[in-house]
């Protein structure tokens, strides 16, 4: 299933998705040499992550199936907190 937020959205019928790929030297620490360097990603990560969103933009299709229990969830704390807001 989708992220907790994206979830919310696909529920409710709207089209949501988050892309990330795993970085190398995370906050530009190269602990092996320690000094600080670039961020890098793997290309094959990099190709991956274009592979997918060219499979996004040829994908029409509706996502629907599963998501009633969450909307139920969703509806029930909106009525509840509703005043808060």
């Amino acid at each position: 299933m989708a992220g907790r937020v994206s979830g919310a959205f696909l529920a409710y019928g709207y089209a949501a998705t988050g892309i990330c790929v795993a970085l190398g030297n995370y906050h530009n620490m190269d602990t092996g040499r320690e000094k600080i360097a670039s961020e890098t990603i793997s290309l094959r990560d990099w190709q991956c992550m274009v592979d997918l969103f060219e499979a996004l933009v040829l994908d029409t299709g509706e996502r629907k199936v599963g998501f009633d229990a969450v909307r139920e969830r969703l509806d029930q704390r909106f009525a509840k907190y509703e005043k808060l807001l």
